[in-house]
């Protein structure tokens, strides 16, 4: 029996190492193909034109020991491969998000997925996409309600690319200030298509934009704002959800400002409205869920956030992120410092401090450390 054990964990040894040797082999072959890459803007005269580039991290994530919970440790390895090919007229994209697992099991999980999968035909004033891609409807920068598509975690920040949906988007730029763009996703079946379309355009100096459709069999109507006050910067999105079958109505409204400093400051603030966000304590903070849905996109129905970041110098840069959820007092604190050693070789460090009431007291129920170290090519 022991040798059988003994014999297992040299197998998933050498199959940790054959795995990372795989991936490292293949982005250095990557990254010396990717010097195909030309800096050609896609509106270039270029008959055609081939990009390739992507990206392999290492995040190591600590959970700290609060409330009984033991000291957890996991390691993720990410690559991302993205190819991308254009013409005059006709584009298409490939991208591909591999991620490896060590999260105190006897061996890594794997896990494989192709984010981009699509081709484009685009002309002056037309732009027709079919297949896996990023709708990103949203304004704002920390909560995007107008996002009926691809609502994403805000604490998600490993997730930069943020994910996509299959469908067909359709764009008709009317005028250099005003377009129209309609939507079709894929849903679970033929019933469950989501379809949308949104205006924009321009008035009052401010930037609009109007949203209607259908979302998971229900109506959806939107707007969002994008302009400024003086020299503060004003967002916002409003977005409605309606069901009759379900007699359901269901309201996100989100507003945000931001300001930069002539030092180089940059300060944020933001207010969400979540209808469907519980609205007193949980029994249990663990049951929290931030898997976020473009009706609900926090836990929470009040939330305020505010941020402020600077480049400390030109290879280190920095923010401090608090979130303040009234009336169920959870406190979220999320400071991180991002440095450039070399060319295309960055390190940074996250933490996440959750806070709230609980046996009468106000404590921590979660701190989450973060070490990732990214390289781009």
């Amino acid at each position: 029996m022991k040798k059988m054990k003994s014999l297992r964990k040299m197998i998933d040894v050498c199959l940790q190492k054959r795995i990372v040797s795989l991936l490292c082999f293949l982005n250095i072959l990557f990254g010396a193909g990717a010097q195909i890459k030309t800096d050609d803007p896609p509106d270039s005269n270029a008959v055609q034109h081939f990009s390739f580039n992507g990206h392999l991290k290492d995040l190591s994530s600590f959970t700290l020991p609060v409330k009984g919970m033991p000291f957890h440790y996991a390691n993720l390895i990410h690559n991302r491969l993205n190819a991308k090919w254009q013409s005059d007229h006709f584009n298409a994209s490939a991208e591909i998000r591999n991620r490896m697992l060590w999260d105190g099991h006897p061996g890594p999980s794997l896990y494989s997925k192709l984010e981009r999968g699509w081709v484009e035909y685009r002309s002056t004033l037309w732009s027709i996409k079919l297949g896996r891609q990023r709708i990103n409807w949203g304004m704002n920068k920390a909560w995007n309600p107008n996002d009926v598509f691809n609502a994403y975690n805000m604490f998600d920040f490993d997730y930069e690319e943020r994910s996509g949906v299959d469908g067909l988007r359709v764009h008709y730029q009317k005028t250099e200030i005003s377009a129209i763009e309609f939507v079709a996703t894929k849903g679970k079946d033929w019933k469950r298509t989501n379809g949308a379309i949104k205006y924009n355009f321009n008035r009052s100096t401010y930037d609009w934009q109007l949203i209607a459709g259908i979302q998971e069999q229900r109506l959806t109507l939107g707007v969002g704002w994008q302009g400024s006050i003086g020299e503060t910067g004003f967002k916002g999105e409003a977005q409605f959800f309606s069901s009759a079958k379900k007699n359901e109505k269901i309201v996100n409204l989100s507003a945000e400002f931001d300001y930069i400093t002539k030092d180089g400051w940059y300060l944020q603030g933001a207010l969400l409205f979540n209808q469907k966000g519980i609205a007193s304590p949980p029994q249990h903070w663990s049951t929290l869920s931030f898997q976020n849905k473009p009706d609900n996109l926090m836990p929470t129905r009040w939330n305020i956030l505010t941020g402020v970041s600077k480049e400390i110098s030109p290879i280190v840069s920095g923010r401090i992120g608090l979130l303040y959820s009234p009336v169920v007092n959870m406190v979220v604190f999320y400071p991180s410092l991002s440095i450039n050693l070399i060319t295309n070789l960055d390190v940074d460090l996250f933490l996440q401090s959750l806070y709230g009431p609980s046996e009468g007291k106000f404590s921590s129920f979660g701190q989450l450390v973060f070490l990732r170290g990214k390289f781009s090519f």
